[in-house]
């Protein structure tokens, strides 16, 4: 039996039960013969049967590329060691637990470990073995374990448990510890004197050193799986060697789908630190959003803003400054104000509260990449040619802006909170006073809510959700109220719209965020086991309504992916809020 009990991306930690052990991964088997010892404190023991120890995760071979000889309990089934990309390669070797896998498209189902044999050739081209894994992922799912024998280094173990495996051994390691050759996080040198300190430095046994040092970073990956910031640890790690920057941009430009589904839609921080976030799947995600699913409030003055260190931006010093120049011109319900930014191009300012643009996290130094100049320049220009403005006021200090996008410039001596420049922009925009049309307070607020609820669910459902509905509260607090008077969802400081029964009725009826429970009176969170179906748009953190053919049972949050939902059979996969 497996549970996934956290997922980021396609990394899961897994408990994983049977009849012979208990164990927790993702983790490193250790292997144990004749000729080598598996570490003492090594929980997972990779054996050819001759290892005797208690209380381990045990998996034997027989007559696999490491170990001949019969094996019982838990085995790997016995297999030839070929390329993978030979034709005379069979489809697969299994077991009833086990298959070794040569085409994943073919691989046998319903198996708790299956085994990449050619694991080390695959990685050699990184997008080998990331369509090897994903094809397999979706052939067998997101519950089965996978194997990787041969492929760990230290340094490796955060992108490869990040690609969706589950199990890597020390092979490598080993055959580097035969070398002398001391591992370290981000590569290994000669074994030298005061560079460690563990008792196996201490006593010159690099062996240890290095198994060691594979079992810490094994942790310290767990952990970031569980702290939701793997992402960021594989961007440390891939400047290290070749294959890991290939691996890295190949995954995020080939295989977005594969990694998107399991990025959750909120999250407390983003840390944008190196020119690889900027294509993260969580911020693509957003921008993507924005040009499918993003509906212009109806202003038709555009009012381009820059960013700022504080987030959100209207708790920033510099933004509260340019709010009042804003309402001191009069013409704020006329405005739609757009914060220019990297890495996420732009955010509209009603979308602040939004993860990720609620908490990115970016070094500061004023010069903007080429990379990063063309993508906000692409995605306002995409906004443009949809929000039907009249005027575009420019108050940045960016050139690059100014220079592809007509309109009014508002910053003066390059400073936009400078006194000057904010009089500037408040004298431009009453200039424009007589050409454009103010919304009252509540159709500014009310289309603002529009543009949230699309954003967050569709358009489909956005539009149904605010159908007749009025906009009430102090912002970021913000409720829907439906023409019959009752509340149909609220926006909150989490960034998101939480939905009532009454709200939930959008989802259900534009066929979006709907999980299908089987007949039962539902009275709390709702289990895995109990659910039927899922709409392949829920991701961790979406809101969902919970129904049972046609009839809505509850709405809240959902903890799980649609695939972890409806593959698995335990753990909370909806925290129901309202019960019907």
């Amino acid at each position: 039996m497996i549970e996934i009990l956290r997922r980021f991306g396609p990394a899961a930690t897994k408990m994983w039960k049977t009849d012979y052990f208990n164990v927790r991964t993702p983790a490193v088997l250790y292997i144990s013969s004749e000729s080598t010892d598996a570490p003492d404190w090594g929980e997972c023991i990779l054996s050819d049967g001759s290892f005797k120890g208690k209380g381990k995760c045990l998996i034997n071979t027989s007559s696999s590329p490491f170990f001949p000889g019969d094996t019982k309990e838990y085995s790997i089934p016995p297999y030839e060691k070929r390329p993978s990309s030979l034709s005379l390669s069979p489809e697969s070797y299994e077991n009833d637990y086990a298959a070794v896998v040569y085409d994943p498209e073919k691989a046998p189902l319903n198996k708790e470990l299956y085994v990449i044999p050619d694991a080390w050739r695959l990685f050699q081209e990184p997008e080998g073995l990331l369509e090897f894994v994903s094809a397999l992922r979706e052939r067998v799912g997101s519950l089965p374990m996978i194997y990787a024998p041969g492929v760990m280094l230290p340094n490796r173990i955060p992108f490869l448990i990040y690609a969706g495996i589950d199990l890597l051994d020390n092979t490598l390691v080993n055959l580097y510890s035969h070398r002398e050759r001391m591992l370290l996080a981000d590569g290994y040198t000669t074994f030298r004197e005061g560079i460690c300190h563990c008792e196996y430095c201490r006593e010159g046994k690099i062996q240890g050193h290095n198994n060691l040092l594979s079992s810490e970073q094994m942790a310290l990956t767990r952990m970031a799986v569980e702290n939701g910031t793997l992402r960021e640890l594989v961007e440390v790690r891939s400047p290290t060697s070749a294959e890991l920057v290939s691996g890295l941009r190949i995954m995020d430009n080939s295989f977005f789908d594969y990694q998107e589904v399991g990025f959750p839609v909120n999250g407390e921080k983003l840390r944008a630190y190196t020119q690889q976030s900027h294509t993260r799947p969580d911020i693509v995600r957003f921008q993507r959003r924005l040009a499918e699913r993003y509906i212009p409030p109806e202003r038709k003055i555009l009012l381009l803003l820059p960013c700022s260190a504080r987030k959100p931006y209207s708790t920033s010093r510099s933004h509260r400054r340019f709010a009042e120049a804003i309402e001191s011109s009069g013409m704020k319900g006329a405005v739609h104000e757009v914060v220019v930014t990297s890495p996420m191009g732009i955010v509209p300012k009603e979308l602040e509260i939004y993860y990720p643009a609620s908490s990115y996290d970016i070094p500061v130094t004023g010069d903007w990449t080429y990379e990063e100049k063309q993508v906000s320049l692409f995605i306002l220009k995409q906004l443009m040619g949809r929000g039907g403005y009249d005027d575009v006021i420019i108050h940045l200090a960016y050139d690059f802006i100014s220079e592809e996008i007509e309109g009014v410039l508002t910053v003066r001596n390059g400073r936009p909170t400078s006194g000057e420049s904010l009089s500037s922009l408040t004298k431009t925009l009453r200039g424009m006073r007589g050409a454009a049309r103010i919304q009252g307070r509540g159709e500014y607020a009310r289309k603002n809510m529009l543009t949230r609820a699309s954003f967050q669910l569709g358009k489909v459902a956005g539009e149904i959700l605010m159908d007749g509905a009025t906009v009430k509260g102090r912002y970021p607090f913000l409720k829907i109220i439906g023409p019959d008077g009752k509340q149909r969802g609220m926006l909150t400081d989490r960034g998101m719209i939480s939905l009532t029964l009454d709200g939930a009725v959008a989802l259900l009826d534009a066929g979006v965020y709907t999980v299908e429970i089987q007949d039962f009176p539902l009275s709390g969170s709702v289990f895995a086991v109990g659910i039927d179906s899922a709409t392949r748009d829920i991701r961790v953190g979406d809101e969902v309504v919970v129904a049972h053919k046609g009839e809505i049972r509850g709405v809240g949050t959902a903890l799980m992916n649609y695939r972890d939902m409806t593959e698995g059979k335990r753990g909370a996969a909806v925290r129901v809020r309202h019960h019907a």
